[in-house]
C-alpha cells in the first residue's frame, strides 16, 4: 500500500484537530475544578489579602465565590462571604 501525502495530510489534520479537542476539554475541567474549589472553600486565602484597596480586596472575595455582586448569593451564602470580609480585611488604620 503506497501512502500519498494527501492521505498524510489527512491523517495529521485528524490528529492535530483530536490534540486541540484534548487540550480544549483538559482546560475547561481545568476551569471547572477551579471554580468549584472557590465555591465550596472559600475560606481559602484570597491573594493579596492585606494588599490594595478593600474594592479590589471585595472584588476578590466575589471573584472567589464565583458571582459578581452579593445579592447573587443565597442568604446562608451571603452570610458567610460577609463574615469572610470581616474576618480577612483588615486596613492600617481600622477602628471597630
Amino acid at each position: 500500500m503506497k501512502i500519498t501525502r494527501q492521505y498524510l495530510k489527512k491523517i495529521i489534520s485528524e490528529e492535530v484537530k483530536n490534540i486541540k479537542l484534548e487540550q480544549t476539554i483538559r482546560s475547561i475541567v481545568r476551569r471547572e475544578i477551579q471554580s468549584y474549589k472557590e465555591r465550596n472553600f472559600p475560606s481559602d486565602k484570597i491573594d493579596s489579602v492585606h494588599e490594595g484597596t478593600y474594592q479590589d480586596f471585595f472584588r476578590s472575595a466575589l471573584k472567589k465565590w464565583g458571582v459578581s455582586e452579593p445579592d447573587q448569593l443565597d442568604d446562608e451564602e451571603k452570610s458567610k462571604f460577609f463574615n469572610f470580609i470581616d474576618k480577612n480585611w483588615s486596613a492600617e488604620e481600622e477602628t471597630d
